[in-house]
């Protein structure tokens, strides 16, 4: 069976390029699983540090403190020089 010359050598361009991207999908496949490998072992390595068995706020019995305010009524109030410079007309 012939072949065109035009549609043979397209089919051999076509094949390059396959070639190439096969390649450069294999390159990228391998450095991905790299990836995972040195993923892995950074996770090993977070797994096997020992955990600390109490925080620097909880030591001797100590609760954490939370403050409470006891009017935070103030922090919704309007600045009246903040609400005349937002209602002035800007230039």
């Amino acid at each position: 069976m012939w072949v065109k010359r035009d549609a043979y050598i397209t089919l051999v361009q076509k094949r390059t390029e396959a070639d190439a991207d096969a390649s450069h999908y294999h390159i990228r496949l391998n450095e991905a699983k790299d990836e995972i490998n040195r993923l892995r072992h950074e996770l090993e390595l977070e797994r096997a540090r020992p955990m600390p068995r109490w925080t620097p706020c909880c030591r001797k019995g100590h609760l954490p403190i939370t403050p409470v305010r006891s009017q935070p009524d103030h922090l919704f109030e309007e600045d009246p020089d903040e609400v005349k410079r937002m209602t002035q007309p800007c230039d």
